[in-house]
């Protein structure tokens, strides 16, 4: 399907794929949803724990076309908060979208485990390329 046709389906399916993993997620979550957000500065590293999770959505407008495409997220034990700069307005979030899967694909049996994953870089996110409202970058499981 065409980008220019399929944008609000892409982003339809999306929300209906992150709505799906996040109540898994919480089911199966070692969170404590009452504890206040750690508040985290973008394009910093970070080690974040939580419940290891995955799922699929639509990645909107890749060469112009969408593409079906699995993705790893940690459901966090302990919310984060952008502070700076400001969030996009996302508040509190609790998933977060795992980038460079291919070192962590070892780690795929552990799905519904708790963990510790280190990411070189964490950002919020806002686009169709993404599942989820965070994104850590280069992300290795050290726990």
């Amino acid at each position: 399907m065409p980008c220019s046709t399929g944008v609000k389906k892409c982003l339809a399916t999306a929300v209906a794929a992150i709505a799906q993993v996040t109540c898994i997620a919480q089911n199966a979550s070692h969170g404590d949803s009452n504890l206040k957000p750690l508040e985290v500065r973008v394009n910093q590293p970070i080690a974040l724990t939580g419940t290891l999770t995955s799922g699929t959505y639509d990645d909107c407008c890749s060469d112009g076309k969408v593409r079906r495409l699995t993705f790893y997220a940690v459901h966090l034990s302990r919310p984060v908060l952008f502070v700076e700069p400001p969030s996009l307005g996302w508040g509190p979030i609790v998933d977060v979208q795992l980038g460079s899967f291919g070192e962590l694909s070892a780690g795929a049996e552990r799905l519904g485990e708790h963990v510790t994953v280190k990411c070189a870089r964490i950002w919020d996110t806002m686009t169709g390329h993404y599942a989820e409202h965070a994104w850590c970058d280069e992300a290795k499981i050290i726990r």
